[in-house]
């Protein structure tokens, strides 16, 4: 077994792609669904070098959204392993989108 994994499902790849100040900003993380995959988007994000120090607070925003009010991720209609959350950040509306990449 890999280093990290633990018995049980395999982590898949999860692509993605936030909508925020203006950018777009595209992230892969290895996680077990989509829950988990933007949970550590937000372990992961600040730290990338391309992102702003104005669009870093999100992550702080989206974390206390899934972990303390148990916020929805939503299935897209229509589409297959993607989903998508929304979160308010400095009044405006901030796309998330969630997209299993591979399995």
């Amino acid at each position: 077994m890999a280093e990290g994994q633990t018995e049980g499902a395999m982590d898949a790849l999860y692509t993605i792609i936030v909508e925020c100040e203006g950018g777009t900003y595209i992230s892969q993380v290895n996680a077990k669904d989509e829950r988990q995959a933007l949970l550590k988007w937000c372990q992961t994000f600040p730290l990338e070098d391309k992102v702003p120090q104005n669009v870093k607070p999100l992550v702080h925003e989206v974390y206390t959204e899934l972990t303390e009010y148990d916020d929805e991720i939503t299935a897209l209609n229509g589409l297959v392993s993607a989903w998508c959350a929304d979160q308010l950040f400095n009044d405006k509306h901030t796309g998330i989108n969630i997209i299993k990449t591979a399995p």
